[in-house]
């Protein structure tokens, strides 16, 4: 299979890239960062985040061909008491999974695997939440 992994250089991305390569499929990495210059070499890369102003323009061509897109982006913030660090996380879920899933539709790319969850403890903007 061709599988295009969004968020591929983070806690979960990187050990699904891994673990497809070793199964022998074609994966595609997009990622926003430096780490995705550590990803093995017969990894495809595409540096770019979901809330890139050009998406529209750069991803449907590369999502093209591709059997599966898996969505794992997420921007979880190195302070987990600072609320304005859970922001672009919430923008990530909010505003770019939704646009990716447009384009992932509109390209006609068959599967698309949604990373889904929720902090525990914590509501959005990482102010206390209700256990």
């Amino acid at each position: 299979m061709r599988v295009f992994v969004v968020g591929a250089t983070g806690a979960a991305g990187r050990p699904l890239v891994d673990a497809l390569l070793a199964a022998g499929h074609e994966i595609t990495a997009m990622s926003p960062g430096e780490r995705l210059d550590q990803l093995p070499p017969a990894v495809r890369r595409l540096r770019a985040g979901l809330l890139d102003a050009d998406l529209e323009d750069v991803l449907p061509s590369r999502l093209a061909g591709h059997d599966a897109v898996v969505n794992l982006a997420t921007a979880v913030p190195a302070d987990d008491d600072d609320p304005r660090g859970w922001d672009l996380d919430s923008s990530i879920r909010e505003t770019g999974s939704p646009r990716l899933a447009r384009l992932v539709a509109q390209v006609g790319v068959p599967v698309l695997v949604q990373l889904s969850g929720r902090r525990r403890g914590r509501s959005r903007g990482g102010g206390p939440g209700r256990r």
